[in-house]
């Protein structure tokens, strides 16, 4: 298993659905067959608009589309698909969150793979991303947000930086 970085455009030619279903042609077959099982992240390409990473997933099973050569359906397991409380920028500091797409110098690198619909992605940047998109304090910010309580009569419980695999299955 392994993780990616799958592209989402809403102009795409692609009938995809983020929360169900991810179309691809039969170029990026293998990569997504090492992915099944294990996370994805969405990301919004430059041309597309200005979200760049904005959602994980759960890659559940690969099927052929019906009627159309070459082309296939990475189905989402159910449940998993979780939009990032805030956007991740494709840059930080003017360097790319992914290893792969960054140049020696750190800048990030012209054409290439930074525009492969389907990218492998590392544990440390996958979790690096998922950490900037859903922050380890989001569930106290949730609580907060719904239930503001009354100030000063509760000590906040100090911060437990959980897994991040840990905290996409276990959410509430």
């Amino acid at each position: 298993m392994v993780k990616l970085v799958l592209l989402h455009r809403a102009d795409s030619i692609y009938e995809d659905e983020p929360d169900a279903v991810y179309e691809f042609p039969k170029a990026y077959l293998k990569a997504v067959r090492d992915g099944v099982g294990d996370w994805i992240i969405y990301y919004e390409p430059v041309k597309a608009g200005p979200r760049g990473y904005f959602a994980v997933a759960k890659i559940e099973q690969i099927i052929e589309k019906p009627a159309s050569a070459d082309r296939f359906l990475a189905m989402i397991e159910p449940g998993s698909y979780l939009p990032f409380d805030r956007d991740v920028p494709r840059l930080l500091e003017g360097r790319p969150l992914e290893a792969s797409l960054t140049a020696p110098d750190g800048a990030p690198k012209k054409g290439g793979s930074q525009q492969l619909a389907v990218r492998r992605l590392s544990e440390a940047d996958f979790a690096r991303i998922v950490n900037m998109g859903l922050p380890q304090d989001l569930e106290a910010m949730e609580a907060a947000r719904y239930d503001p309580g009354l100030p000063g009569f509760e000590e906040p419980a100090p911060l437990f930086e959980r897994p991040v695999i840990e905290r996409l299955t276990r959410r509430p």
